[in-house]
């Protein structure tokens, strides 16, 4: 047939209804505003040998196919729909408000149904304004099953929906798909993946998605199912914004699927290399590195022996985790722990899972005390960590724990992580913690290390205060929550010594500052109160003497003099040797003489 637009009914242009329908060997080419075939079946259709090649499509589909009822019928029927080598090759639809797809199959009545789609070669077709996709099918749970084998996608636009669909209108709980024998190669869809398939029990076999690319799910898509069995299956460098090979909604790929599927070279533009699907347990990051999540005890939690080679975490007790900061005595300054601890939902390839808005919201962590294997009767409030939708993930970074950094060596916390997720599923995920010794600048108040307010003159000078001190305003110039700022003419030993004395005997030479001991003394002074002078070069400037004025005073001239002390000492020795000699000598005369 070689049709151009026609000016005829709606309906179709070949309207078929309540009858046993069969159709071989027809080639259609040229544009048409309403469906080629419009075929309404009761007991059997068959369609065979059918070529559209270089077809433009302005509204409806080319082949529209429903088994809606009509007529009441006497008796419960059973129908059977068959297709079998068709070709839609270079067509194109024409239509911006396009609501089908180029074949449509429908099945709403109330009959028992069987579908047989094989031996289908879909190319270089431009559907992109096709709202269902190219293949678009429809069923109700009286549709007993739909088999399709021998299944050709190549270079395809799909328009808004996936390239092939069956999905069900209401429940679908009896329908079972298997798909043998399929390929995809390099078709776009706005959405949903190359394939989708909606039923209870899916069965996909010898199916190669390459180079797809879609909205959700480069290769595959699901909203649910219940049962999948899967053989030779591959997914090779297909493309998503989320899930780059599958997207599952509201489910999760089955464990034993993932012997028969191979991933290889996919990308998700925005999250998921390969398989977004609902959660299947929790991951930690530290330190910006994922921690591998092992099951102990039937309780998932990190593998930290691998990498801290330590079965548990520090964290600050009685301070927000993304606040606090270590003492670095190398650098005599405080540096950001940037633990940056989060907790990641993540798939069966332990990729992240992307969440949206309207999925888990929070987790409840439990905390519990452990003395070695021995759970502890100290009660603890739970904790809400809250999803953070950016980032997404779980982040501690806003929590406070409190935890005594004093209690027992094999004493810890344990944290217990359950988040409920889409369809009510539960996941726990557990982590065992210590906390850091309390250090300068903080004080110890019931099981927590608290900072010293230094904006209000506090401050702590010693690890483990039990307070903070207030600074004196004659005595301190300056404070930070663990330094001091001396004020000229005083003085203290070191900077945990909280004791500062004046300097009476010599003022000029304490110059106060942030240093101590010797560090805040003059130049060529130390000691006690700075009143020692520094004769052995003790601080590096040099040697320094006590004039008569009682002032420490430069020994310029110190190379010169050490010279001339060295040359002394050897003409002493001399002077001593020749002494002892002649002393030697008159002993032996008067020994003689006697």
């Amino acid at each position: 047939m070689n049709f151009q637009i026609p000016k005829s009914s709606d309906s179709g242009m070949i309207v078929v209804s309540n009858s046993k329908i069969k159709i071989d060997s027809v080639s259609i080419t040229g544009s048409y505003s309403v469906t080629i075939f419009s075929l309404t079946f009761i007991h059997h259709l068959s369609i065979t040998n059918v070529k559209i090649n270089k077809a433009k499509q302005f509204g409806s589909p080319f082949i529209y196919i429903s088994n809606e009822q009509k007529y009441q019928l006497d008796q419960k029927i059973q129908s059977q729909l068959f297709l079998s080598s068709i070709n839609i090759n270079n067509c194109q639809n024409m239509n911006q408000q396009m609501q089908g797809s180029f074949l449509d199959i429908i099945l709403i009545a109330q009959i028992t149904s069987k579908i047989k789609l094989e031996n289908f070669q879909i190319i270089q077709n431009n559907c992109s304004n096709c709202q269902k996709g190219v293949i678009n099918i429809q069923f109700t749970e009286y549709t007993k099953s739909i088999n399709i084998d021998q299944l050709l996608f190549y270079q395809n636009n799909c328009g808004f929906q996936s390239c092939l669909s069956a999905t069900p209108i209401g429940t679908y709980k009896r329908t079972q798909i298997k798909v043998d024998h399929a390929l995809f190669i390099q078709n776009n869809g706005s959405m949903n993946g190359t394939l989708n398939l909606q039923a209870s029990q899916l069965n996909l076999q010898h199916i190669k998605f390459i180079n797809n690319t879609a909205s959700n799910g480069g290769g595959y898509y699901s909203q649910y199912y219940q049962e999948l069995e899967t053989k030779d299956i591959y997914f090779i460098e297909n493309k998503a914004d989320i899930g780059g090979a599958i997207y599952l909604n509201s489910t999760k790929l089955q464990s034993s699927s993932f012997s028969q599927i191979q991933f290889l070279g996919n990308k998700g533009k925005l999250a998921i290399d390969n398989l977004q699907e609902l959660p299947i347990y929790i991951m930690l990051s530290i330190f910006q590195t994922d921690i591998e999540t092992i099951t102990v005890g039937g309780q998932d939690q990190p593998n930290l022996k691998k990498f801290l080679n330590e079965s548990f975490i520090y964290l600050p007790s009685g301070q927000k985790i993304g606040q606090y900061q270590l003492f670095s005595k190398k650098v005599n300054n405080y540096q950001n722990y940037n633990i940056q601890l989060k907790f990641y939902l993540v798939n069966n390839l332990e990729e992240r899972i992307f969440q949206f808005d309207n999925e888990t919201k929070s987790c409840i962590v439990k905390q519990k005390q452990f003395i070695g294997e021995q759970q502890q009767t100290v009660k603890y409030n739970d904790l809400i960590v809250d999803y953070d939708q950016e980032d997404q993930s779980f982040i501690f970074e806003n929590l406070t724990i409190i935890f005594d950094p004093y209690s027992s060596q094999d004493s810890y916390l344990n944290l217990q992580m359950i988040c409920q997720i889409q369809s009510n599923d539960i996941i726990e995920y557990q982590l065992n913690v210590k906390t850091f010794p309390c250090q300068v600048g903080e004080y110890y108040y019931e099981s927590q290390c608290l900072l010293c307010e230094s904006s209000k003159g506090y401050y702590s000078l010693q690890p483990k205060a039990f307070y903070c001190l207030k600074i004196d305003p004659k005595m301190i110039l300056k404070n930070t929550k663990n330094q001091i700022e001396l004020y000229p003419s005083y003085w203290r030993p070191f900077s945990k010594s909280s004791l500062i004395s004046i300097c009476i005997r010599k003022p000029e030479t304490c110059l106060g500052g942030w240093e101590t001991g010797d560090d805040s003394c003059q130049v060529g002074s130390i000691g006690g109160l700075c009143e020692e002078c520094d004769i052995y070069n003790i601080r590096g400037f040099g040697q320094y003497y006590q004039n008569n004025n009682f002032k420490c005073q430069y020994c310029s001239n110190f190379i010169g003099k050490t010279a001339i002390s060295i040359v002394i000492t050897i003409l002493q020795f001399l002077y001593l040797n020749l002494y002892l000699e002649h002393y030697y000598l008159l002993i032996q005369l008067l020994i003689v003489l006697n």
